[in-house]
């Protein structure tokens, strides 16, 4: 009986130990500042999706319907995005918090502990089809507004804007110095 008792205590003091470990660990990771390349490659990515696709179309399909209906179907859509963001933002904090030695906490990985391989592949091939389709509607209405704004042929309106654009985006990821591209589909 004495021997059950005192495993039991050594048990605790052990999970004693246990539990402070955890909390150096986690506080070592939440005192971790991101790299400043980190910040704004994330700060780019959500605004330009989130952002600049929308403000392209709110206008010219907002016109139809009228302020009334348009401005009911935008609150609508916003308190769907901001519920599927805050339910993203819970279970990546669990995953975070269940898996304190990864750094990697992206949308695909968390997708694949989840869900498993096959469902992060989908995700990656529709995040891969949908910057596509936000890079192709980007260069179509830009080409578009280069054209009637300094009447160049139609086919060089994409093709202007992406080498003006991509060159300042690339010359000023050269100035701030990021060392390893960024990982889109981790």
């Amino acid at each position: 009986m004495s021997d059950i008792i005192s495993q039991g205590s050594s048990l605790s003091r052990q999970g004693i130990r246990f539990t402070k470990l955890q909390e150096t660990e986690s506080n070592e990771i939440i005192n971790q500042k991101p790299s400043y390349g980190q910040i704004w490659t994330a700060i780019s990515l959500v605004s330009g999706t989130a952002v600049g696709a929308g403000i392209l179309a709110v206008a010219s399909v907002s016109l139809k319907p009228g302020f009334i209906p348009s401005s009911i179907t935008l609150i609508s859509a916003w308190i769907v995005m901001a519920a599927v963001g805050f339910l993203t933002a819970e279970v990546t904090c669990n995953i975070a918090a269940q898996d304190k030695q990864s750094t990697d906490f992206g949308i695909i990985s968390v997708t694949q502990r989840l869900f498993g391989t096959n469902w992060a592949r989908t995700i990656g091939l529709l995040f891969v089809a949908f910057h596509y389709t936000l890079l192709i509607a980007y260069n179509a209405e830009a080409g578009k507004i280069i054209t009637q704004v300094i009447h160049i042929p139609v086919f060089l309106g994409p093709i202007l804007f992406t080498v003006v654009f991509g060159g300042i985006i690339a010359l000023s990821l050269s100035l701030i110095h990021i060392s390893e591209p960024t990982r889109l589909l981790s």
